[in-house]
């Protein structure tokens, strides 16, 4: 053993071996980091909304035009700007550097994206580059564009009209490098039609447009997604590797998720953080239990009976194939159908089999 990971070995397992430790062994030394790859960003985009998105993703980067990308609040809008600029072959060495349009003060909006020079205005010390040079050649994300005033919106629009900027304080034009992409969670479209946002600066930034769905629009990419989620969260923890209940499933799927991936990400963090046990419960995924409850139960005249019911049979099926090992034959046998609608309902519930060390074991 010892010679072995001297050569390189990852670990060692003594024989008679508990099987539940080599499973363990096994899972984490063959997990792959879901944030090292970029071709499966979007393998669990099922819904039409996320499939146009994944088909126009890598169009979008090879070309130069400016991308505006809409979506609420949590959707992951960065994610596929960054996605944008890392799948940009003449740009993706080059920095993402990315702005929060909501954040800056007006009065320093052009020192922000400009620059200025020594001496410009009261405390300006040195020469300082704004976020146009200090993106030269790569991509500058402008997020949540809808928030800026009508007097940065003009400032901006000159700017990407000429292709060049000043530094505040400056005589110097520079051209900028940089493409643009930019991104709100407001509705921009509407707020031009209003006079709330300039129509021009808005046919500026959407030469290509990318709408991101709620994930409340796409229930059936929910599950994937979590799971995506506990596995990250599972790979950055020396803990054993732990999974999701049924009923935490079924609540996962109820939820509206209101904050999008971000919810639902900081709840699975939440619940791995706060789960004692290998199995993550529904209890662990909120503060308020009343919520799930309320979303889970018949009690909420709200519900949808056909929903409900649906959920039900889904937990259902996950806990027998839990049961019997995710063996399929076995699991229709046991439940009285074939095993071509075992499979059925499992595409339609969006029901994956967990990698072997993620699963419970059967009985």
């Amino acid at each position: 053993a010892v010679d072995a990971l001297k050569l390189g070995a990852a670990d060692y397992i003594c024989k008679p071996f508990n099987l539940e430790d080599l499973l363990t062994k096994l899972a984490r030394f063959a997990r792959v980091d879901p944030a090292a790859s970029n071709t499966q960003a979007f393998a669990n985009a099922h819904s039409p909304g996320m499939v146009r998105v994944r088909a126009l993703v890598p169009k979008f980067a090879r070309s130069n035009e400016t991308v505006l990308i809409t979506g609420e609040s949590g959707v992951g809008k960065e994610h596929v700007a960054a996605l944008l600029h890392r799948l940009d072959t003449r740009r993706s060495q080059k920095p993402f550097y990315a702005i929060n349009c909501a954040a800056m003060q007006d009065t320093l909006i052009e020192s922000e994206l400009f620059g200025h020079e020594r001496g410009a205005f009261t405390g300006a010390v040195r020469l300082t580059r704004g976020a146009f040079e200090r993106a030269e050649g790569g991509t500058l994300f402008l997020d949540e564009i809808g928030e800026l005033s009508a007097s940065a919106q003009a400032k901006l629009l000159r700017v990407l009209q000429e292709k060049a900027f000043r530094r505040v304080g400056g005589d110097q034009t520079i051209a900028f490098t940089c493409r643009v992409v930019a991104a709100t969670n407001r509705p921009i479209f509407e707020r031009a039609q209003a006079g709330e946002f300039r129509a021009d600066l808005l046919y500026r930034v959407n030469p290509l447009h990318l709408h991101i769905p709620a994930l409340r629009d796409r229930r059936d990419e929910i599950l994937p997604l979590a799971r995506e989620l506990l596995a990250a969260r599972n790979h950055a923890s020396d803990e054993q590797p732990k999974v999701f209940s049924a009923s935490c499933e079924a609540a996962l799927m109820t939820h509206d998720w209101p904050g999008n991936i971000r919810e639902l990400k900081n709840a699975i963090g939440r619940a791995h953080l706060i789960a004692g046990a290998r199995v993550i419960d529904r209890r662990h995924l909120f503060e308020d239990m009343a919520l799930i409850e309320d979303n889970a139960g018949n009690e909420d005249p709200e519900v949808d009976l056909a929903m409900y019911m649906s959920q039900q049979e889904r937990a259902f099926l996950v806990e027998q194939l839990n049961r019997h090992g995710w063996r399929i034959i076995e699991t229709a046998q046991s439940i009285g159908i074939s095993r071509k609608g075992l499979w059925e309902k499992m595409r339609r519930y969006a029901i994956n089999e967990p990698p072997l060390g993620e699963r419970p074991f059967a009985r």
